[in-house]
């Protein structure tokens, strides 16, 4: 299942496969596909400090919804979690369920797919459109975008709080 998990920050600076050889292509990867996401879907920004890559991140204004591009790539190109990356979504304590249950209609993917960009990109799609949805029905309508202040904590050093747990 996708997964919201209680790592903050990805990678810690270390290249997962304990070599910097793949750091080029997995990081113009990650890029990319970051760059296929926000132009498909709308309030989709980028945080991308210089030089550190492992803390780039996509996130959304309409919704709280977040990722890890490079995170990603790396997953996609081992075909397996890589220990001490994010390679799942951020949201919300109160969208987890309903996120879940959307994630559940779907059904299951194959494991061999799982780690595919292209799945990836599936379940972003699916997230922002049932997130974006949920905020604007029955008065839930968030009226200010979600800014860098409602993700600061993904910045931070230490450990998300409870509020992020595998989905």
């Amino acid at each position: 299942t996708w997964g919201v998990g209680s790592d903050a920050r990805p990678g810690a600076g270390t290249s997962p496969t304990g070599s910097d050889r793949r750091r080029p292509t997995t990081t113009s990867a990650g890029a990319y596909f970051g760059e296929v996401v926000r132009h498909h879907l709308p309030g989709a920004g980028w945080v991308a400090p210089a030089g550190h890559y492992e803390a780039w991140r996509v996130q959304f204004e309409t919704c709280f919804l977040a990722f890890h591009p490079v995170a990603m790539a790396w997953e996609a190109l081992e075909g397996a979690e890589v220990p001490g990356w994010f390679g799942n979504l951020h949201v919300s304590d109160e969208d987890r369920e309903t996120l879940q249950q959307a994630f559940e209609r779907v059904g299951a993917v194959a494991e061999e797919d799982y780690y595919r960009l292209a799945v990836r990109f599936e379940a972003i799609q699916l997230a922002y459109e049932v997130l974006a949805a949920r905020r604007s029905e029955g008065g839930r309508k968030r009226r200010r975008p979600f800014g860098p202040e409602a993700y600061a904590h993904l910045d931070a050093e230490e450990p998300a709080s409870e509020r992020e747990r595998e989905v």
